[in-house]
């Protein structure tokens, strides 16, 4: 082995430890569909709940078991939420897959999905997002394009650690009307928080 590769060896690791299995759009088999319906009849409305009463225990600067972590930027918010605690991983997906629903109901539309597995040093990693826009509306010339609650980004991993991880990205300038607020967003994939 030569000397540069050595050095990569050791900064990147051995292409035998990591391994990618699967990777490519989001495709939903029948199990996991029949799953995700079952879910939602038995189990949603209560772990949407434990989501909801964390988001608002970490906006009120408490302490919340599933360890949220904040962005607020001019044109960029959104959390993570480390999610081992809420239950078992397939559960995460069915979250966001529950939140794509939601977006959907408001005339979003996937843009584009993701979904890797892979191999590193013998445990299986899964990634997932899903990459939602607002609706289309045509402006009449003068008029700026509403973009709704931006883009959303909607993912879940459990690489080093769960999370599940909500995105929004929004444009600025004349062509674009303000968003709408990010409180009304959580708001409606939550429900209203306490005060």
């Amino acid at each position: 082995m030569s000397f540069a590769e050595d050095v990569l060896k050791k900064v990147f690791g051995s292409s035998k430890d990591h391994i990618v299995l699967e990777e490519g759009l989001i495709k939903r088999n029948t199990a996991f569909v029949e799953s995700f319906e079952l879910w939602k009849e038995s189990q949603a409305q209560e772990t949407m709940e434990e989501v909801r009463r964390n988001l608002s225990l970490s906006k009120k600067g408490l302490h919340d078991e599933l360890r949220t972590v904040w962005l607020h930027m001019k044109h960029a918010q959104g959390f993570r939420m480390f999610t081992e605690t809420l239950g078992e991983p397939e559960q995460d997906r069915f979250v966001i897959e529950y939140l794509k629903d939601l977006l959907q109901l408001k005339s979003y539309r996937v843009s584009n999905s993701y979904s890797k597995y892979e191999e590193v040093k013998g445990q299986i990693r899964q990634e997932e997002w899903y990459y939602l826009k607002p609706p289309i509306h045509i402006a009449d010339e003068g008029e700026a394009m509403d973009q709704g609650f931006g883009n959303v980004k909607i993912e879940w991993s459990n690489g080093n650690s769960r999370y599940i991880k909500l995105l929004t990205t929004t444009y600025s300038g004349r062509m674009y009307r303000a968003p709408l607020p990010f409180e009304e967003l959580l708001k409606h994939l939550f429900g209203a928080f306490s005060s």
